[in-house]
């Protein structure tokens, strides 16, 4: 009876390691950046950056960017122009990027970068530890938790 308890609990153990990688630690910024749209919709940006467990260097990072135009006066022509200008953005090869994305869903598009944390914000190095990069983004205008 004994050992099936502590089966129970080493299986809950292992389980709480394989959900919570481990012990590392993760940065989450987003910043607002509707105001270039100029007034024709929303723009937002968030990065996540997955660091070691004592939050001395970046091990991965991810950029999403969310781009929905609201204006009525906005053509199909000047969406696919944004469109074509994030796709453009994968595929910069100097960008550096391990994987990009871009996806449509009619007036919205999403970009969604993954890479190393200098590739998704030039300011943001593997070295930096997450208390530099998280005050680095704030000076930059992120929102971060």
């Amino acid at each position: 009876m004994k050992n099936k308890k502590y089966l129970g609990l080493l299986g809950l153990g292992c389980g709480v390691l394989l959900l919570t990688g481990c012990g590392g630690k993760t940065l989450n910024c987003e910043i607002d950046m509707s105001d270039m749209l100029a007034g024709m919709g929303n723009m937002n940006a968030e990065i996540e950056i997955d660091y070691n467990s004592d939050g001395t260097e970046a091990e991965k990072a991810t950029m999403t960017m969310t781009v929905e135009v609201t204006s009525d006066d906005v053509t199909d022509e000047m969406i696919d122009s944004l469109e074509e200008s994030l796709q453009g953005e994968c595929d910069n090869e100097d960008s550096g990027f391990d994987s990009c994305k871009v996806k449509r869903d009619g007036k919205k598009i999403v970009m969604t970068a993954t890479g190393s944390a200098d590739s998704i914000e030039g300011e943001i190095e593997e070295q930096t530890t997450l208390e530099d990069a998280k005050k680095a983004l704030e000076d930059a205008g992120y929102t971060c938790e």
